[in-house]
């Protein structure tokens, strides 16, 4: 069983239970930051793209961006459906980072 709720981190490998739900992967099993869709560059820009796993439901996909690690700001989703698109442009000071944004629905 897995302890801690949505937001904890069970195995302590540094993903929360519902991040690796979301990402069908197993919340009682140590799981490496490589297992989650990664960001790519495409020369104009920051990509973060993925399509949902198929059976998860209940869970709200979307990604934030940063230049500080502090401040975090959306990043419209440009996919459709179950699959997922979210693009800084290159230059953009006001988003240097971008993360994961996975919550639950209510």
């Amino acid at each position: 069983a897995v302890t801690g709720g949505f937001t904890a981190d069970h195995e302590k490998d540094g993903i929360a239970n519902g991040v690796e739900y979301a990402f069908n992967l197993n919340p009682t099993t140590p799981n490496s930051a490589a297992s989650l869709p990664l960001p790519a560059t495409d020369g104009s820009g920051l990509i973060l793209s993925y399509t949902e796993p198929p059976g998860i439901t209940g869970i709200s996909y979307a990604a934030e961006c940063s230049s500080d690690l502090i401040s975090w700001h959306p990043v419209t989703d440009t996919g459709s459906a179950a699959f997922h698109r979210f693009k800084v442009p290159a230059g953009n000071p006001g988003c240097l980072f971008i993360r994961h944004k996975i919550s639950r629905i209510p």
